[in-house]
């Protein structure tokens, strides 16, 4: 495909709308962004050598920004995830250091309690926006049981510490920071497949989209 892609829409409206929806996509910096918005133009120049509609053009590239901004707003979730759980494995470790149990224990609690419902939320979004999840649950699953282990193992460690034992701190802030990895693991393992839904659902209605070559048979 050469020459101008912005040819392929019409002018004015058409054109600033496009211009102003690859500059939202550009300030996400995502490279599946730019690929989706290509595939677009790349339908802009299939359509073209048809029944050229320019509003139906206009819809697909419309309809193809809005799902991609909605991922990005979903893979922007897991990354908080991930923070969120950086944020429960933390007073475990900084306990040592600030040799205050009791202060870090408040702060383990509410990032525990801010963890949870984030998760949560973010499985009711993943179901209401894929039909057939790809193993997501699979990674969802993992993760909550990596979870489950890494706070079992913080409330333990943060114990011995409040009674004096720091050796057997210790020795429970090993296996701790072991079941972290594991949540990290469990977090990456839902992003990748994640992105593997979704550049799959994008080939698909791009193939769709690219089979309504006359708009009367779409």
């Amino acid at each position: 495909m050469g020459g101008n892609v912005f040819a392929l829409v019409p002018r004015g409206a058409g054109r600033a709308w496009l211009a102003q929806s690859a500059s939202a996509i550009k300030r996400r910096a995502r490279i599946h962004h730019v690929y989706y918005l290509l595939a677009a133009f790349d339908l802009a120049a299939v359509v073209s050598g048809a029944v050229f509609d320019p509003h139906h053009v206009n819809l697909v590239l419309s309809n193809t920004v809005r799902a991609n901004l909605a991922w990005s707003a979903l893979h922007d979730k897991v990354a908080e995830l991930r923070r969120g759980a950086g944020l429960v494995n933390t007073p475990g470790n900084d306990v040592f250091e600030s040799r205050d149990a009791s202060g870090e224990l408040g702060r383990f609690d509410a990032a525990v309690l801010a963890f949870w419902p984030r998760l949560e939320h973010l499985k009711r979004e993943v179901a209401e926006k894929v039909a057939n999840d790809g193993g997501i649950s699979r990674a969802f699953d993992g993760l909550e049981a990596s979870m489950g282990a890494m706070v079992r193992q913080t409330q333990t460690l943060l114990g011995h510490f409040a009674r004096g034992d720091a050796g057997a701190a210790a020795t429970e802030m090993a296996a701790m920071d072991r079941s972290y990895g594991d949540v990290l693991k469990q977090i990456d393992t839902f992003s990748q497949t994640l992105r593997h839904v979704e550049n799959t659902m994008g080939l698909a209605e791009l193939e769709n989209t690219k089979s309504c070559r006359f708009w009367s048979t779409c």
